[in-house]
């Protein structure tokens, strides 16, 4: 399966989700949800990382690919015209610095994989490789987000 492709069945699969029990889901609030759904996960992965909760390696890869997919899609979810909303907690900087944006949430694909690999290795490396992904979202946060949101 090529890349394009997988990245359009994801794109698919997200549409079909947007719709509710109360109608269409927009833009806005699938990005957020998103972001959410990323922030519940990385919740849960932080709790194994400092030792609160133990999770088996089947819940950690499933919060991982939490984050991974939430990640691939977001990329998608900017166009112009939807940052201008009031509901938007996105900045217009993602349009002028779309490439970074992308590279970013490729970097968190990236470090929430990390923290797969991590896992086996003991308490110290899952801890090393969540703190790891919470900077890169910490950092895309800052540029991209309105402060206080």
């Amino acid at each position: 399966m090529t890349r394009g492709f997988a990245i359009a069945l994801t794109c698919l699969a997200t549409l079909v989700g947007f719709t509710t029990t109360t109608g269409a889901e927009t833009l806005i609030d699938a990005r957020q949800r998103l972001m959410r759904d990323m922030q519940e996960a990385q919740k849960t992965l932080r709790s194994a990382a400092d030792g609160s909760a133990t999770l088996d390696a089947d819940r950690v890869k499933a919060e991982v690919r939490r984050i991974v997919e939430a990640a691939e899609t977001l990329q998608n979810l900017f166009p112009e015209g939807t940052l201008d909303d009031p509901k938007s907690k996105a900045l217009p900087a993602i349009l002028a610095g779309k490439a970074d944006f992308d590279a970013r949430l490729q970097d968190t694909q990236r470090t929430a994989l990390m923290v797969l690999f991590a896992q086996p290795q003991g308490q110290k490396a899952l801890a090393y490789a969540v703190s790891d992904m919470n900077a890169t979202c910490d950092g895309c946060h800052t540029r991209y987000k309105q402060p206080g949101q």
